[in-house]
Formats: C-alpha cells, sequence, structure tokens
C-alpha cells in the first residue's frame, strides 16, 4: 500500500513515516497541499493522510481537490488537534474525509484505522439473506408510531444535518435513529450540532432511554443501537459486542433490531459511506416489508453503502440529497395513515 503523508512539519512527518515504515506501507511525503496536488498528478496512492493546518493549501481544501479530481479516490484521513469545541465542529465539517487521527500520534491507534479503513474498501459485497426472519410477534404488530432509521458514514454528518433540520415536520408522530460511523469526539459534537443548527430534540443515545415520536437519537461512539420493546414501551439499548463492517456503532444490529420491533413500519435510509455497513440490516427491514430507500450513488462522498443495497435489490427508491426529505416524508405519511386505521379498526 503506497501512502501520502502530507504535514508541514517535519518532525511530525518523520514521526509519522516511522509508524508507516515499521508496519511495511511505501510512502512518500508532501510539505503542504499545493505540493501534494502535484505528486497525486504524478502518482497513484491508496491512502492520503493530512494535517489540517498547513500553509498554501489546508487539509480541508486538500481532500476537496481529491474528492472532485483524483481517480480512483483514495482513503482521506484528516489528522488534527481536537483542542476546543470549535476544533470539533470544524473537523466535522471537513467534507469527504474517511478517518481522523489525533495529535499527538498514537502508533497503534494510526495502524488500527488503516486496516480497518483498508478492511471497510475491500469489503465484498454481501449476499442477500434467502431465509425470512419471520413474522413480527403480535404485540409488536402495531408500534405506537414508525420509525426512520438513517446511516451513513463519508460525507454522512452535514447531510443529516440538513435532513434532520428539514424533515422536524413529518416527525411529529415519528422517531428518527441515526448511525452516522466516527469516534466519541466526533459524534458528541455531532448531537451538539444536530441540537443546535437543526432544532431538533437529539440525544445521544443512552441505556434505556424511551424512544418517543419527534425525537432524534444517535449511537454513541464505541457502542452498537438496538431497540427493544420493554412491557409496550419502546427503548434503545446500547451492546459492546464485537464490530460488524468493521464499525461500532454499526448500521446493522439497529436495522435488525427494528425489523423485529417496528416490522413494516420502519423506514430505512442509507447515505453516503466507505464500506458495506447497512446493507445485510436493510435487508431485513425489506424481508417484514419495512422501507428500504438510498441516496443515489453518484451525489455520495463515498458511493460503496449505498451501491451495496441497491445492488441487493431491496430499495424502493433511490434519491438525491434535496429530495430525500420529501421522499421519507412521503412514506411516513403513508404509514402514519394505516397505524391509524389499523389501531381504530
Amino acid at each position: 500500500m503506497n501512502i501520502l503523508v502530507v504535514e508541514d512539519n517535519e518532525m511530525n512527518a518523520r514521526q509519522l513515516m516511522r509508524i508507516l515504515s515499521s508496519a511495511g506501507y511505501e510512502f512518500a511525503h508532501a510539505y503542504d497541499g499545493l505540493q501534494a496536488k502535484e505528486k497525486l498528478a504524478q502518482s497513484r496512492y491508496d491512502a492520503v493522510i493530512t494535517d489540517w493546518l498547513m500553509p498554501n493549501m489546508d487539509g480541508a481544501a486538500l481532500i476537496r481537490h481529491i474528492r472532485a479530481n483524483i481517480r480512483p479516490v483514495p482513503l482521506t484521513i484528516m489528522v488534527t488537534i481536537l483542542g476546543s469545541p470549535q476544533a470539533k465542529q470544524h473537523a466535522l465539517q471537513c467534507i469527504g474525509v474517511d478517518e481522523f487521527i489525533a495529535k499527538p500520534y498514537d502508533p497503534q491507534a494510526i495502524l488500527k484505522t488503516l486496516k480497518t479503513c483498508f478492511l471497510r474498501l475491500h469489503q465484498p459485497q454481501p449476499e442477500l439473506p434467502t431465509a425470512r426472519i419471520g413474522t413480527v410477534p403480535p404485540l409488536l404488530a402495531h408500534p405506537p408510531h414508525p420509525v426512520v432509521c438513517v446511516t451513513a458514514d463519508s460525507g454522512g454528518p452535514l447531510l443529516i444535518l440538513r435532513f434532520a433540520e428539514e424533515i422536524r415536520p413529518s416527525l411529529r408522530n415519528a422517531s428518527l435513529l441515526i448511525v452516522q460511523h466516527g469516534p466519541t469526539w466526533m459524534l458528541e459534537t455531532f448531537v451538539e450540532m444536530l441540537r443546535n443548527e437543526s432544532n431538533q430534540e437529539a440525544s445521544l443515545a443512552e441505556e434505556g432511554m424511551e424512544i418517543k415520536p419527534g425525537h432524534v437519537y444517535v449511537a454513541p461512539g464505541g457502542r452498537h443501537m438496538e431497540v427493544r420493546n420493554e412491557y409496550r414501551t419502546l427503548k434503545i439499548v446500547l451492546s459492546d459486542t464485537p464490530s460488524e463492517n468493521y464499525a461500532r456503532p454499526s448500521a446493522d444490529p439497529l436495522l435488525r433490531s427494528v425489523a423485529k420491533v417496528f416490522g413494516k413500519y420502519s423506514v430505512a435510509v442509507v447515505l453516503t459511506g466507505l464500506g458495506r455497513d447497512g446493507s445485510l440490516g436493510s435487508a431485513e427491514i425489506h424481508q417484514v416489508g419495512g422501507t428500504v430507500l438510498a441516496q443515489s450513488p453518484e451525489t455520495c462522498t463515498s458511493p460503496s453503502m449505498p451501491e451495496t443495497v441497491i445492488k441487493l435489490g431491496i430499495v424502493k427508491e433511490i434519491f438525491p440529497p434535496e429530495a430525500m426529505v420529501a421522499g421519507v416524508s412521503r412514506y411516513l405519511r403513508q404509514l402514519e395513515k394505516e397505524l391509524r386505521q389499523t389501531t381504530s379498526s
């Protein structure tokens, strides 16, 4: 694997290159984004690890250039110092970052991040399960309200912020559950931004938290989020079980549990992202009569997550980002109407 290190501080660059050399990676070094552009035009790299703040062209601008102009797109990993809430919010708004590495460097964390990214990048296309998961138990046949589950990875945070703000009127009688891949600091910052910028009632999910309509729940870093029916009350369950699809939180555990609890009154939305997460869980939503929607791959920062569910043949509709809210709202209105008619009869 050939990796381009973009770092203007020579001491930091040497340290990072020593870490890569110890694991057998090939690498090259650029001092800023402009020099990195030249190297990317001359050679192919499997990954780019770039500092954030650099002269001439910073890391965010470099990643935008890579996403727009370099094919195939290498993995993009941002190095940053997360010393303040403002720095965390700025990092979260860097569109196109596949992963973050924090300073000071932790060699084991860096190598683990690289390994995980490459595994996700080369994860094989899953096969559609042939066995149905069974009918929904009678107690859960009519949940109190529908649910929307959104999953995303690279390029997801800003897209979900916009989605959450625009879909708010449609969530009066539905809940929104979100799995956005990322470390703990990122997801904590993401929830704060959801509260402040989308005016949503948003929570970082906690064990035993009741799932209510009109509320947004985000899976926390390092734990899977699932739902459970407990004496007719729907609650959040957090799990430390192993990573799935090289991610924790992963969307598949959530979607499997939603299929069992909400049945056909569930909508799965697969947005931009690296890897295959959300595909098999979406298949279970599909098998119980729920709705699976996907972002159009050509509009994605990383298209492999929506491409995977589309190839499985389980997606009811494909939307560009600007049409996703209208599409989801339409399905929610249908489900709410059906629930009212069923419970009143």
